[in-house]
């Protein structure tokens, strides 16, 4: 299978204490009321390679399928492909219908988040997304991932927007988390 660049992510994700979280979304907020957290349902079932993630959030609907990992030091890259726009409003009978199919539930959680959304030119050459998430546990982190114009994820992203973002918000010394919110709210270690 070919990955176009409209299927690859590109992120970060940093674990922050509860002091650099809160100056993080001040610093960001630029004048305007801070956005809510609201609550996000995660649903993965196993595939051949990656998973398949059934997401509930403020009445909407999002079924994502997420490759394995792609290689990188610094950014974390992976094959992914969404819909959004299409599906039934009904989370119960899609997750009836992944059943139906033969999927099962590997795991189950939720947390809360907050995101803020900044049009291409304010941090660099692409639209970004700057997601504050309070996990089961409390542990807080700060997921940066770059965007094209309509939401979908960039391929060729050189990683500046995201760069950009860390240096506005002075995390340039914390340490980047190389593991998906699957594998840390499960307690899975990072394989080297």
């Amino acid at each position: 299978m070919v990955v176009t660049p409209n299927d690859l992510e590109t992120e970060v994700k940093i674990p922050v204490d509860e002091k650099t979280f809160e100056a993080s979304r001040i610093a960001l907020n630029r004048g305007f009321k801070l956005p809510d957290f609201f609550p996000e349902e995660n649903i993965f079932y196993k595939t051949p390679e990656g998973f398949l993630r059934l997401r509930k959030y403020c009445g909407n609907i999002l079924v994502t399928y997420k490759g394995n990992r792609i290689e990188s030091e610094k950014m974390n890259s992976r094959e992914e492909i969404e819909f959004e726009d299409y599906l039934p409003k009904d989370f119960d009978k899609l997750r009836t219908f992944f059943l139906r199919l033969g999927l099962k539930k590997d795991f189950e959680y939720t947390k809360q988040r907050s995101i803020y959304r900044f049009d291409q030119g304010i941090f660099g050459a692409h639209d970004c997304a700057v997601s504050f998430d309070i996990l089961p546990n409390e542990d807080k982190y700060i997921e940066i991932e770059e965007l094209i114009s309509d939401g979908i994820h960039d391929a060729s992203s050189d990683g500046k927007t995201i760069d950009n973002v860390v240096l506005r918000l002075g995390l340039q010394k914390h340490p980047l988390e190389k593991r998906n919110y699957l594998d840390i709210v499960r307690g899975k270690k990072w394989k080297n």
